[in-house]
């Protein structure tokens, strides 16, 4: 079995035959307290328990700061007790308002052969750790608090990282996006990205779908960027039908104008219970009034349609369909 350090200057997670190891770029560095403690290649802590119990409580006062920060916000108000039994689909700040909890969930995750488990806690801990930054902005970098906030990030890093390596799929399209958008300390490579995507596309993964679409786009393949968008499409990934309702619409990336067509993926689009899209909404609040999109409908109750795709838009933070409710003098 080959072990690794917890923290390494190396992100290249996609060379074959390598160990992934996770780089760390803040002022105060967080690792175990030993050199006899490692981390095996499946997440398990290798050590005596005297070594773990002492990292344990070095992650308990590297995250006590952030616990009263957090408390001291008007966020706190939306986290449970420290007693109150708690669960990952709680309220992120729990993590932040019970440091033991992050202990509880590590020795969960470091357990476990469950790779969906071990991605929950590193979804988990990388939310966390933005929740700090949505709380405060520049408090997360002073040194009162650096500790556990780079706990956090760095520790959810490092898990997204070993679970990209076994290709879980859903960890493979997140590091695949920290790559394409230059995240974290990853530095933009869009060749590790395109074969993240890849592997987390073959699995069924719509976003991985849009993802490659984008890609091949940006890199002048229009052809294969529409098959990858297409599969997208197929599986109602919002983003994707949003684009191709549009290219319906205006006859984008070689598509023949099918009204028909792109009102139904813009209204899919628009109306999806997950990730509703703002321009889907604005668009069709226009399109309605512009297009015969509803055959059979009276002017009012297309301008009825029209108007609450609108203010649809605007509650989703569109500013072209807030500064159009605004001049109408309808909110």
């Amino acid at each position: 079995m080959r072990f690794f350090w917890f923290r390494k200057e190396s992100t290249d997670i996609a060379a074959a035959g390598t160990t992934a190891f996770l780089p760390l770029r803040s002022p105060k560095s967080i690792s175990p307290p030993d050199s006899t403690s490692y981390i095996s290649d499946d997440g398990t802590y290798v050590g005596d328990d005297e070594h773990y119990m002492q990292y344990r409580e070095s992650t308990i006062r590297s995250l006590e700061p952030l616990a009263k920060l957090s408390m001291s916000s008007t966020a706190s108000a939306y986290t449970v007790g420290v007693n109150d039994e708690a669960t990952l689909d709680k309220p992120l700040r729990t993590l932040l308002l019970n440091p033991r909890l992050v202990l509880k969930y590590r020795d969960a995750a470091r357990r476990t052969s469950n790779q969906d488990v071990q991605f929950q806690f590193a979804q988990a801990l990388l939310d966390a750790a933005k929740s700090v930054e949505d709380i405060h902005p520049l408090r997360p970098f002073q040194s009162t608090d650096s500790d556990g906030y780079y706990q956090l990030m760095n520790e959810g890093v490092y898990w997204m990282t070993q679970l990209a390596k076994k290709k879980h799929t859903e960890a493979c399209f997140i590091v695949g996006t920290w790559y394409q958008k230059s995240q974290y300390w990853f530095e933009k490579d869009l060749r590790k990205a395109r074969k993240l995507f890849i592997v987390s596309a073959k699995q069924g993964y719509p976003p991985a779908m849009y993802s490659l679409g984008q890609i091949e786009q940006n890199s002048g393949d229009i052809e294969s960027a529409k098959l990858w968008y297409l599969k997208a499409y197929q599986h109602k990934e919002p983003n994707a039908l949003y684009l191709i309702g549009m290219c319906y619409l205006k006859g984008n990336m070689g598509f023949d104008v099918n009204l028909k067509a792109a009102y139904l993926a813009l209204c899919r689009a628009a109306e999806h219970p997950a990730n509703p899209i703002s321009d889907a909404n604005f668009q069709l609040s226009q399109a309605l009034l512009q297009l015969p999109l509803l055959e059979g409908a009276t002017k009012e109750e297309i301008e009825a349609k029209s108007y609450l795709y609108l203010r649809e838009a605007s509650r989703l933070g569109h500013m072209l369909a807030v500064v159009k409710l605004a001049k109408m003098g309808r909110e």
